[in-house]
């Protein structure tokens, strides 16, 4: 198994918002990045069904910092 770099990484992401039919945080060889994946993933879902919703950002954001937070302490 190649370890994946932090290039790939990003580059798999703009991959996908130029296509987002498929799971990102599925990808086979991103298993290590699969967390950061589906955030990423589920943070452009959300800004796209409300980008104006202040309600919809507000949530948002307090789940990315929540999982942030998490993610360090682990």
């Amino acid at each position: 198994m190649t370890i994946k770099t932090r290039i790939e990484v990003e580059a798999l992401k703009r991959e996908w918002l130029l296509d987002q039919s498929w799971d990102l945080y599925l990808e086979e060889g991103f298993e290590e990045f699969a967390e950061e994946l589906y955030i990423f993933q589920a943070t452009e879902e959300i800004f796209s069904y409300a980008p104006q919703d202040p309600l919809v950002l507000e949530c948002a954001s307090q789940l990315i910092a929540s999982v942030s937070r998490s993610h360090q302490e682990s």
